[in-house]
């Protein structure tokens, strides 16, 4: 999994290629961005935190067969 946080979004994707495009889409937004590779339980760990500490950012699952 790969995640990719910038501005009052983190997105997790499933595959390499979709992370690399919404970097460049926030790095050409002009945003302070961050990438990483994730594993389901660091994610769900990550997530978690995300929710408790920034109830005001967006956090997105685009992964395929993911229920939103």
């Amino acid at each position: 999994m790969y995640l990719v946080a910038g501005g009052d979004l983190v997105a997790v994707f499933g595959d390499a290629d979709s992370a690399v495009m919404q970097h460049r889409v926030m790095v050409g937004a002009n945003l302070d961005v961050i990438s990483r590779r994730v594993t389901a339980g660091q994610w769900v760990s990550i997530r978690a935190e995300l929710r408790a500490t920034a109830p005001d950012l967006v956090i997105v699952d685009v992964r395929p067969g993911v229920r939103r």
